[in-house]
Protein backbone atom coordinates (compact mmCIF):
# COMPACT_ATOMS: atom_id res chain seq x y z
CA UNK A 1 0.00 0.00 0.00
CA UNK A 2 1.18 3.43 -1.05
CA UNK A 3 0.07 7.05 -0.62
CA UNK A 4 2.30 8.85 -2.99
CA UNK A 5 -0.62 11.13 -4.39
CA UNK A 6 -2.55 14.48 -2.38
CA UNK A 7 -5.26 13.11 -3.48
CA UNK A 8 -7.72 10.64 -2.50
CA UNK A 9 -11.57 9.28 -2.26
CA UNK A 10 -13.09 8.95 1.04
CA UNK A 11 -17.10 7.64 1.27
CA UNK A 12 -17.23 8.52 -2.69
CA UNK A 13 -16.25 12.03 -2.01
CA UNK A 14 -13.15 13.05 -3.68
CA UNK A 15 -10.66 15.11 -1.36
CA UNK A 16 -10.89 17.68 -4.79
CA UNK A 17 -14.37 18.32 -3.89
CA UNK A 18 -13.39 18.79 -0.31
CA UNK A 19 -10.46 21.31 -1.02
CA UNK A 20 -7.97 19.33 1.09
CA UNK A 21 -4.89 18.00 0.28
CA UNK A 22 -2.84 14.93 1.53
CA UNK A 23 0.13 16.73 3.12
CA UNK A 24 3.59 15.56 4.64
CA UNK A 25 4.91 17.95 7.43
CA UNK A 26 8.33 18.58 8.62
CA UNK A 27 9.15 18.64 11.98
CA UNK A 28 8.87 22.11 12.26
CA UNK A 29 5.43 21.72 11.01
CA UNK A 30 6.30 23.74 7.90
CA UNK A 31 4.75 21.84 4.76
CA UNK A 32 7.37 19.54 2.81
CA UNK A 33 5.05 18.08 -0.12
CA UNK A 34 1.92 17.20 -1.43
CA UNK A 35 1.16 13.52 -0.34
CA UNK A 36 2.42 10.64 2.19
CA UNK A 37 5.48 9.05 1.29
CA UNK A 38 3.87 5.22 2.97
CA UNK A 39 4.66 1.68 2.01
CA UNK A 40 3.31 -1.39 3.23
CA UNK A 41 5.29 -4.54 2.50
CA UNK A 42 3.38 -7.20 0.97
CA UNK A 43 4.60 -10.45 -0.02
CA UNK A 44 3.60 -12.49 -3.38
CA UNK A 45 3.07 -16.52 -3.81
CA UNK A 46 3.64 -17.83 -7.12
CA UNK A 47 2.70 -21.28 -6.16
CA UNK A 48 -0.93 -21.00 -7.59
CA UNK A 49 -0.71 -21.98 -10.78
CA UNK A 50 1.88 -20.06 -10.98
CA UNK A 51 -0.64 -16.78 -10.89
CA UNK A 52 0.87 -14.53 -8.22
CA UNK A 53 -1.39 -14.45 -4.83
CA UNK A 54 -0.22 -11.25 -2.80
CA UNK A 55 -1.02 -10.82 0.79
CA UNK A 56 0.04 -8.55 3.49
CA UNK A 57 3.38 -9.67 5.02
CA UNK A 58 3.47 -10.66 8.75
CA UNK A 59 4.97 -7.12 9.59
CA UNK A 60 3.38 -5.25 12.73
CA UNK A 61 1.92 -2.36 11.27
CA UNK A 62 2.66 1.03 12.31
CA UNK A 63 -0.50 3.55 12.67
CA UNK A 64 -0.06 6.25 10.19
CA UNK A 65 -1.11 9.74 10.71
CA UNK A 66 -2.58 12.05 8.33
CA UNK A 67 -2.59 15.29 7.90
CA UNK A 68 -4.33 17.94 5.84
CA UNK A 69 -3.85 20.58 3.84
CA UNK A 70 -6.86 23.01 3.08
CA UNK A 71 -6.34 25.06 -0.08
CA UNK A 72 -7.87 27.22 -3.43
CA UNK A 73 -7.96 25.01 -6.88
CA UNK A 74 -4.66 25.98 -7.64
CA UNK A 75 -2.90 24.39 -4.64
CA UNK A 76 -2.85 27.81 -2.49
CA UNK A 77 -3.47 27.42 1.03
CA UNK A 78 -5.39 29.12 3.04
CA UNK A 79 -6.77 29.09 6.94
CA UNK A 80 -9.36 26.65 8.25
CA UNK A 81 -12.91 28.16 9.22
CA UNK A 82 -15.53 26.93 11.81
CA UNK A 83 -17.57 26.07 9.24
CA UNK A 84 -15.06 24.35 7.02
CA UNK A 85 -13.68 22.69 9.81
CA UNK A 86 -16.64 21.28 10.94
CA UNK A 87 -18.11 20.38 7.23
CA UNK A 88 -14.28 17.83 7.06
CA UNK A 89 -15.00 16.29 10.65
CA UNK A 90 -18.85 15.07 9.84
CA UNK A 91 -17.15 13.92 6.56
CA UNK A 92 -14.71 11.76 8.32
CA UNK A 93 -16.65 10.50 11.72
CA UNK A 94 -18.73 7.81 10.08
CA UNK A 95 -20.58 4.87 11.60
CA UNK A 96 -19.43 2.78 9.42
CA UNK A 97 -16.01 1.65 7.94
CA UNK A 98 -16.03 3.54 4.96
CA UNK A 99 -12.80 2.91 2.64
CA UNK A 100 -9.73 5.93 2.24
CA UNK A 101 -8.69 5.10 -1.16
CA UNK A 102 -5.26 7.14 -2.48
CA UNK A 103 -5.14 7.77 -6.19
Amino acid sequence: MVFLDDKFLFDNISSESMNIKLVTLGDDDILNEYGLPYEEAIKSDNTFNKNPCYSEDETTIEPITLQFCLCSEHGEAYEWDDYTLENICNWFWQREFKPFISF
